[in-house]
């Protein structure tokens, strides 16, 4: 299947790859964060857009802090795939008491959700990898994708 950028902004040149390669996630990160959470903490870059994405968010007239409902919109622009509100809001309540999380607060909350979508991901591939060997073959993956 095609995808057609007719009358989109890219097509338009409104958009250049430039600008969506520094707003949308690294690849390298992306596969980097399946495959081991935040256990080994976040890049340099990747910190980067989470400020950035922290002070998109920010709560209005105030420099370091965020809504906690905003936090699955901030968890979706920075790529993660989970953003159920439930576990989103008990992250957020075990955190702080308060409607806000500061920046401080919000990095913590972000290792909690790295590691809480990365257990997620691990059940998707344990319910894929039938023999359990730790390995998806051509078999396992067609048997997924065609529940």
């Amino acid at each position: 299947e095609r995808v057609s950028l007719q009358g989109s902004d890219l097509a338009d040149g409104k958009t250049s790859i430039s600008h969506l390669e520094s707003v949308l996630p690294a690849a390298e990160l992306v596969l980097q964060r399946l495959m081991g959470g935040a256990s080994s903490g976040f890049s340099k870059s990747e910190t980067a857009r989470m400020k950035a994405a922290f002070l998109r968010k920010r709560v209005p007239g105030a420099d370091q802090e965020v809504y906690k409902e905003d936090l699955a919109a901030i968890l979706k622009h920075l790529g993660y795939i989970y953003s159920d509100e439930a576990p989103i809001s008990q992250m957020a309540d075990e955190i702080s008491e308060f409607s806000t999380l500061e920046y401080e607060e919000f990095v913590k909350f972000m290792y909690s959700y790295a590691k809480f979508e990365h257990g997620k991901f691990k059940e998707v591939f344990a319910s894929v990898d039938g023999d359990g060997n730790g390995v998806l073959d051509v078999e396992e993956i067609m048997q997924y994708l065609t529940r």
